[in-house]
């Protein structure tokens, strides 16, 4: 089963303000689990048809394929963005 949860979701742009204030949370991961960090680029994409690839096109690819390694679902993902977005 895949879960998915969003921490500090909010477009703000790392590394770019000297003072960044932004909230901390903690969160204990679980042997087996995954943390998936990703930037704008991934979510935004666009399709040819303009519609974005969204949290819905990425969670699509995590649900179907949580069981494999890191580096095949990175593999997956990348691909995924690039079919959607007429790349491949």
């Amino acid at each position: 089963m895949v879960q998915f949860w969003c921490y500090g979701c909010r477009g703000d742009c790392l590394g770019v303000f000297k003072n960044w204030q932004c909230p901390v949370e903690e969160v204990s991961l679980r042997p087996g689990d995954v943390l998936l960090i990703v930037t704008d680029g991934i979510t935004e994409a666009s399709g040819l048809t303009g519609e974005e690839f969204g949290e819905s096109g990425l969670l699509e690819i995590l649900r179907s394929n949580a069981q494999l390694p890191v580096e095949a679902l990175l593999s997956l993902i990348v691909a995924g963005v690039q079919e959607f977005s007429g790349a491949s």
